[in-house]
């Protein structure tokens, strides 16, 4: 067995259409329920994405051409503050790591003051401000970066396009299908997919002696009725402080792969690592569909009423509603 699956085709080993697709993605499909002392609960999130051969990889972490951090990396790369002793004994590779994990809080830093200088005070006033915790080298790295994650500014600039180290899922499937069609900027359809995690029937803090105890680890129950650790980390966020959120069912995961991130310079895509570390069940699948029924599955989730205005409430959202449509 393996921890991570592809699925291409549906029950009856033909490829998924339109409508075999999303009714993979029902929440009422009894694939996504965990039955135990006479309870049930959804211990699968899912993450939609419109083209297939993306690997899950935070935004933060993406390689220079898919990252939007990449001028601001650059620019940290030449600040002197990097050229302190221990630092520069580092290797390259260590080195490049360092500059994307600090840019993230740099980029989140910016939102952040940007918004109450515009006056968007009300929407982050009551949000804690993280950054008197940021290192400059990445030297406690683990722990900066999972005490600055479990501010909830985090999630909020997430949500509004800034990269982030959260990939981010949603409790309801349809709303990751919805995602998964997104027609690209360059508006050329690709074969799409639709991922589900299983985040466990139980969660709880990695370490509250040492980690902040909002950073959560899930456990799944292994083939001797025992709790076993899965292979990332879990963040909540109180959906009133974020609309994005309320309205996507949003949570969050943490990479748990920083090791290999500052030995090799880059951050091993999701897939890849739960393929290393799980072999015992089936914790991640990965739904594709090709790109001739996307059309016909983007009007099938509109008829269901998942639009980009139910999911990003404002008139923006309105407006991309509507102008998709046309498109489709």
């Amino acid at each position: 067995m393996s921890g991570f699956v592809e699925v291409s085709t549906d029950m009856s080993g033909k490829p998924f259409t339109a409508a075999t697709f999303l009714q993979q993605f029902r929440k009422s499909n009894s694939d996504w329920w965990h039955s135990s002392n006479g309870t049930e609960l959804c211990t699968w999130v899912f993450r939609g994405q419109s083209d297939q051969s993306w690997g899950l990889v935070p935004s933060a972490f993406r390689t220079p051409k898919f990252n939007k951090l990449s001028p601001l990396i650059e620019k940290i790369r030449k600040n002197q503050e990097f050229g302190h002793e221990w630092f520069v004994r580092q290797n390259d590779k260590f080195k490049q790591a360092a500059y994307h994990y600090y840019a993230c809080y740099e980029a989140v830093r910016e939102f952040y003051q940007l918004a109450l200088e515009i006056g968007l005070t009300d929407k982050v006033i009551n949000l804690s401000d993280p950054f008197g915790l940021i290192g400059s080298t990445g030297r406690d790295r683990d722990y900066e970066l999972y005490k600055f994650c479990t501010h909830e500014i985090v999630g909020l600039a997430q949500h509004h396009g800034v990269p982030t180290p959260f990939l981010d899922w949603t409790r309801k499937p349809e709303i990751a299908v919805h995602f998964a069609t997104e027609l690209p900027k360059d508006k050329k359809l690709t074969d799409i997919a639709v991922f589900a995690l299983n985040i466990g029937s139980n969660q709880s803090p990695i370490r509250p002696d040492v980690y902040p105890e909002n950073i959560l680890s899930g456990y799944i129950l292994n083939n001797e009725n025992k709790y076993k650790r899965l292979p990332f980390e879990i963040k909540f966020d109180a959906p009133a402080k974020n609309s994005y959120l309320a309205a996507q069912h949003g949570i969050f995961t943490l990479p748990k792969s920083l090791n290999y991130y500052f030995a090799s310079g880059e951050m091993q895509p999701l897939c890849e690592y739960i393929s290393i570390k799980e072999k015992e069940n089936t914790i991640l699948k990965k739904f594709v569909l090709n790109k001739d029924e996307v059309p016909n599955l983007r009007k099938l989730l509109d008829r269901d009423g998942i639009t980009e205005a139910h999911l990003k409430p404002s008139f923006d959202g309105v407006a991309s509603s509507i102008i998709s449509r046309w498109n489709y």
